[in-house]
């Protein structure tokens, strides 16, 4: 099993062992409901999402002691999470606790799913597959590279989201650049269900290395966003929108003016409903950590002023969902005293109002991931990996939220 060292706020998400499993957590504020997970004892890196299908996902890997790694997902149906079927296997993989796989389901309940394997010793050598399913995730095709180079460079991060009716885009850091000393880029190609790639293009050749990328569907087409970085080392966030056809070039979203000399491990998360376009970040601009907020009502084109959600002892890790046209959850992990808190918001879009409040209580071990956050039939949940005894992946639900915030 291989595990990259990274040096930037690593993270455990602990809601077990803050609460004590299988229970329900009562405030004044919210109610907080562990559910049974269906992910296994050495399970990490969730997945949670909604599919094009209008089904909850979670994807996810195991690994067994010899570092035999096998990708499994399952679909939420009458409150209960199905068997878990296995998508694929290898004993070559590189498992990385900030890049997690990646999958999507379009409305015909195709399924496209995505993981890292190496390809030569070198430590951070390894590409991007891609398989599919047709059949509800029963069988699986055999695993083909995303990216055509051959390359001994690094490839991952990818986000995947399914087209309106069916097919899917798929976009991830490139390292081709860089055994030749260049920079990583961000490319994206749209998928056929049988994973035939059409239309690959650089959305922008000089990115951060090691920050998650986003995607998100609006009225006007899909938009991809991550984090730039300038040759004097300002590394904001930046988005490109395809529409008519063609990708935009890569632009600025807010000039935090972020310059550091390293990649933070922190990218952006975002939401889209109809024409309007949700996106969460982590900066650390002037010394200063925070997590904001950002919106646009024209899919993209423009966007307010931002939104701080929170600032101080900011960890990052965000995660951000629309609730409607008005209001949405943001997410993100901060310090408190010696221990660490994930926090939630509801935060009103026009009057740029922030109703706080604290998720859970974590520590600061490895292999902790990125907390997930899913809205699905007007419940939110959250995915985690705790790893108090072992890595285990979690579910809860946040019961009622909208009327507790």
């Amino acid at each position: 099993m291989f595990k990259p060292v990274i040096s930037f706020w690593l993270l455990t998400v602990s809601l077990c062992t803050f609460w004590g499993c299988d229970q329900e957590r009562n405030t004044s504020r919210f109610t907080l409901q562990e559910l049974n997970s269906p992910a296994a004892a050495m399970s990490e890196e969730p997945n949670l999402f909604v599919g094009g299908d209008g089904r909850m996902y979670l994807n996810w890997v195991e690994i067994d002691t010899t570092g035999h790694a096998e990708l499994k997902f399952s679909v939420y149906e009458k409150g209960v999470w199905q068997a878990p079927r296995q998508i694929a296997e290898g004993n070559d993989w590189f498992v990385n606790w900030a890049d997690y796989p990646a999958m999507a389901v379009d409305a015909k309940g195709n399924m496209v799913a995505s993981y890292l394997a190496k390809s030569s010793p070198a430590t951070y050598a390894y590409g991007v597959w891609v398989t599919a399913s047709h059949d509800g995730g029963k069988t699986w095709s055999d695993a083909i590279k995303l990216h055509d180079d051959t390359t001994h460079t690094e490839h991952g991060f990818v986000s995947m989201i399914a087209q309106p009716d069916s097919g899917f885009l798929a976009i991830w850091l490139d390292g081709r650049q860089t055994a030749a000393k260049g920079p990583m880029n961000v490319r994206a190609a749209f998928l056929s269900p049988n994973l035939t790639k059409t239309g690959e293009t650089v959305l922008d050749d000089r990115v951060c290395d090691c920050c998650q990328t986003t995607v998100a569907w609006t009225k006007a087409g899909p938009v991809a966003l991550f984090r730039d970085r300038s040759e004097t080392e300002l590394r904001d966030m930046a988005i490109a929108r395809f529409e008519q056809g063609r990708w935009s070039s890569s632009r600025i979203i807010h000039n935090d003016n972020w310059t550091i000399n390293g990649c933070p491990v922190n990218g952006p998360r975002s939401d889209a409903l109809d024409s309007l376009l949700a996106v969460a970040w982590f900066t650390m601009a002037d010394g200063k950590a925070a997590v904001k907020c950002i919106a646009s009502r024209d899919a993209g084109k423009t966007f307010g002023a931002p939104i701080l959600l929170a600032e101080g002892q900011i960890m990052g890790r965000v995660d951000i969902v629309l609730l409607d046209a008005d209001h949405a959850v943001g997410s993100w992990m901060e310090m408190a005293e010696e221990k660490a808190l994930i926090k939630a918001a509801k935060i009103d879009l026009n009057t740029f109002s922030v109703d706080e409040m604290a998720i859970s209580s974590t520590s600061s071990l490895r292999d902790s991931g990125f907390p997930q956050i899913c809205l699905w039939q007007s419940e939110l949940y959250f995915a985690w990996t705790d790893v108090s005894e072992g890595l285990q992946v979690r579910f809860a639900t946040l019961k009622n939220f909208s009327t507790q915030f």
